[in-house]
């Protein structure tokens, strides 16, 4: 293959150390348990040692326990191919550096523990890491829910959050058509498959009823965290991803959570936004007609206003900024 990264092999020899030529030019492998970032556990990037390209992020790093650093995903876009190798007497799949060429390990899919499934397993050797933690968040309204027709017409908003990768999808409920949310999605250059996590804001089915669009991806409700036949428990303040929290929310019902993203629009302006059925829209309502306690409701709208969001995303709503009042 032509990579845009040209070096000779003079070149090679003389940038990186012998070890280093070895393993990403002659596709060695290091010994397991002996790679200075297998135990890396900050928040940041590894690039490929040859050229700089941004390979993988670090919270697709897990803990596989085979001896060499472990990631269920590469950085988005064209960051690694894969080739058949039968080096060995094996037939395994060999991941490298799609703009250098440089060999990183191998991929393997023994990993269901992961939201792909996979295990790229990589020589510390063939990576730098570099730490950051200024990584936020990008997320993307791709459906404004509505209320029409005295509530015979209804969708949800739903909401796309990218974080690193991570690919989260909040509250895919009723549509007037898949489409809906699905084109949006194929616009961003994301499938189905690659959705690692849902959000639901409460249990109605009008905010629940496309999750089945996305089977790869863990669903987060308020108190459970289900994934394939697994159902466990889960607090109702936690972390989804680094820049993606939710936070307990009751009113509109009383499991409902609320989630907190700490990062960018599309435009890249950065802030605290919030989705959240504690309105239904801009407009309100300003007494929510199926809340139970509609001092709780007071209550949990405080607690998202007092958080200073930049935006509101609403249920069934565009996006808004909102006032003090």
């Amino acid at each position: 293959m032509d990579y845009p990264v040209k070096k000779t092999d003079d070149q090679w020899r003389e940038e990186l150390t012998e070890f280093e030529y070895h393993v990403l030019r002659q596709a060695g492998t290091e010994r397991a348990y002996t790679g200075e970032l297998l135990e890396e556990d900050r928040e940041g990037i590894f690039s490929c040692r040859g050229c700089g390209a941004e390979l993988f992020r670090s919270n697709a790093k897990f803990d596989s326990h085979c001896g060499w650093p472990s990631f269920y995903e590469p950085q988005e876009g064209d960051a690694v191919e894969l080739l058949e190798d039968r080096s060995h007497g094996m037939s395994r799949v060999e991941v490298r550096c799609k703009n250098c060429g440089s060999h990183l390990g191998h991929v393997f899919e023994d990993a269901p523990q992961t939201p792909t499934g996979d295990r790229y397993c990589i020589n510390s050797v063939t990576i730098t890491f570099t730490e950051n933690t200024s990584l936020h968040a990008i997320w993307h309204q791709i459906v404004e829910g509505y209320v029409r027709d005295g509530g015979k017409r209804v969708a949800s908003s739903v909401v796309y959050v990218s974080d690193g990768n991570q690919h989260i999808v909040i509250d895919p409920g009723m549509v007037a058509n898949q489409a809906h949310i699905l084109e949006p999605l194929a616009a961003l250059g994301i499938s189905p498959n690659q959705i690692t996590d849902v959000v639901i804001s409460h249990h109605h089915p009008d905010h629940t009823m496309n999750i089945g669009l996305f089977g790869n991806a863990r669903v987060h409700s308020a108190t459970s965290i289900y994934f394939g036949e697994s159902w466990d428990d889960a607090l109702p303040n936690r972390e989804v991803s680094p820049g993606v929290r939710v936070i307990a929310t009751p009113g509109h019902q009383p499991e409902d959570i609320s989630v907190v993203i700490d990062g960018a629009d599309s435009e890249g302006t950065l802030g605290i936004v919030v989705y959240t059925h504690e309105w239904w829209m801009k407009s309100g309502p300003e007494v929510d007609p199926y809340a139970a306690d509609q001092n709780q409701l007071a209550e949990s709208r405080k607690l998202i206003m007092d958080l200073n969001p930049s935006m509101i995303i609403p249920a069934h709503g565009p996006a808004f900024e909102p006032t003090k009042n």
